[in-house]
Order: structure tokens, then C-alpha cells, then sequence
């Protein structure tokens, strides 16, 4: 077998495990869309403040990504 092909392989494999396990959680009636998009939006604004900055705001921890 081609190691290229291995490589691939193993990729799309880790991809559809972890499709399987979000179609498992939207699935299983724990989380919303709502709810989802809410904490992504937290999330983010916690990435930016922590270590991306703006021109007001230096980054808490630094840019070290």
C-alpha cells in the first residue's frame, strides 16, 4: 500500500469519528443550536481577550499561539 494513501485513510477515519460523535450529541436532545452558538460566542470573545488583543486591549496572556 501507498503511504499516501494510509495517511489519507487515517484521516478521513479520525474525520467521520468525529462527525459521529457531534451527530451524537445533537441528537441525544442535551444541546441546542441556540445554546451551541451562545457558547461559541463566549468562547470567542474569551480567545480575543486572552491572547489576540485589540487595538484598546493588550492580549492578558500574550500572543504565544
Amino acid at each position: 500500500m501507498d503511504t499516501e494513501f494510509l495517511i489519507v485513510t487515517k484521516f478521513f477515519v479520525d474525520m467521520f469519528f468525529i462527525l459521529k460523535k457531534i451527530i451524537l450529541v445533537f441528537q441525544s436532545n442535551y444541546i441546542s443550536l441556540s445554546e451551541t452558538r451562545s457558547q461559541l460566542v463566549i468562547t470567542y470573545e474569551s480567545i480575543i481577550t486572552n491572547f489576540i488583543g485589540s487595538v484598546e486591549i493588550s492580549p492578558k496572556y500574550d500572543t504565544h499561539l
